[in-house]
């Protein structure tokens, strides 16, 4: 490929990725503003109803959770409910340079740079997980997970060949959005409402 063929068409790879995540952040705009912590409170109990189900269905006996912040569908009726259940529990923490890890979620815990609790206990390797539950603010019928655009749980995913699970309301649920190459999908989606097995190519 001639100098020039490479730059026309590294400058239509650079303007396709622009316009993928200004696409991105409209979405997530629109999602924030429909959300309020008093749907989360209202969805918890059938949230957790749908997370216990999910994992029995899965066999998962050592499962990743976020631990919500704001107005994220909440998660700590399921921790209670999980650890009773007798599930091993481990929970995002972050790290220097935008990396991430799952931590025993046991004993006290911290703040994040970002906002929200982690915790400090012991880390545990991504094939040990038998299941992730990740938050997002949107999916789609392929699997497509919209987050935050942090990019954390993209780049653990990265590493982890076992099952995710994407947590929404049921009106996040859309037929597709847009991705990008570094974009991991999810297996199924859980809403307070039921859980939605996703066309996926992971």
């Amino acid at each position: 490929m001639s100098e020039y063929r490479r730059c026309r068409h590294d400058g239509k790879i650079s303007a396709m990725t622009e316009i993928v995540s200004e696409a991105k952040s409209r979405i997530r705009a629109e999602v924030l503003a429909k959300r309020s912590q008093a749907l989360a409170a209202d969805t918890a109990s059938d949230l957790t109803n749908q997370l216990m189900t999910l994992c029995r269905q899965l066999g998962a006996k050592t499962v990743g959770i976020y631990l919500s912040f704001g107005s994220e569908p909440k998660t700590d009726p399921f921790v209670i409910a999980a650890k009773s259940a007798g599930l091993s529990l481990y929970a995002p923490r972050t790290g220097q340079g935008s990396t991430m890890e799952f931590a025993h979620l046991e004993g006290p815990t911290e703040s994040s740079e970002q906002g929200f609790l982690q915790p400090i206990g012991e880390v545990i390797e991504p094939d040990q997980l038998d299941l992730i539950i990740a938050p997002a603010l949107s999916v789609d019928g392929f699997g497509n997970r919209l987050g935050r655009g942090g990019g954390f749980f993209d780049r653990y995913l990265e590493n982890f060949e076992g099952t995710v699970a994407a947590v929404v309301y049921q009106h996040e649920l859309v037929p597709q959005l847009p991705s990008e190459a570094h974009d991991r999908p999810v297996q199924f989606a859980v809403t307070p409402a039921g859980i939605q097995a996703l066309n996926s190519k992971r």
